[in-house]
């Protein structure tokens, strides 16, 4: 079952820092791109203020991104955090040594993201806990997008999340 989440929520914003403690996370890699902000946008006060109580916790959050070196640094000044660009999720190698660098405990991680195939795929085959986020921030996106998301919503249906 390499495409099913361990979890899953409608928004990321539901994740509270109980649901952290309790499930031992310590590192949250959270796909930007229609995950955190929409599509060619920058993020909201909603994300800022998350972002703010989640690392307030203890919990580091890091932004993943398959977009460009000039889209995550806009990310990464507007909201002070660390992302990494050009992860060609659901390859691993990026994100494989950027958890090697920070010596991080596989078993404190987990992969926030609005998609099976890239995001949840990544976080299964680096063996981290995977959370889909099932409501993305934006359906406006390119037909062969809204192909993945049809096959996605099927399998989704069968695996009876949605």
């Amino acid at each position: 079952m390499m495409l099913k989440p361990h979890f899953y929520t409608k928004r990321f914003t539901n994740i509270k820092d109980e649901w952290l403690y309790d499930n031992n996370i310590t590192l949250i890699l959270a796909d930007i791109d229609n995950t955190l902000v929409p599509y060619h946008q920058q993020g909201s006060q909603d994300l800022k203020g998350w972002l703010d109580h989640v690392q307030n916790t203890g919990t580091k959050v890091v932004g993943t991104s398959n977009s460009s070196s000039e889209r995550v640094e806009k990310f990464q000044d507007q909201f002070g955090i660390r992302a990494l660009s050009k992860c060609k999720k659901p390859r691993v190698k990026v994100i494989k040594r950027f958890l090697k660098e920070e010596k991080a405990n596989r078993e404190n991680v987990i992969i926030i993201g609005d998609q099976l195939f890239t995001d949840i795929l990544c976080g299964r085959r680096l063996g981290i806990k995977t959370l889909l986020q099932l409501d993305p921030v934006e359906r406006n996106a390119p037909a062969f997008k809204k192909g993945i998301w049809a096959l996605q919503d099927r399998l989704l249906k069968h695996w009876g999340i949605k």
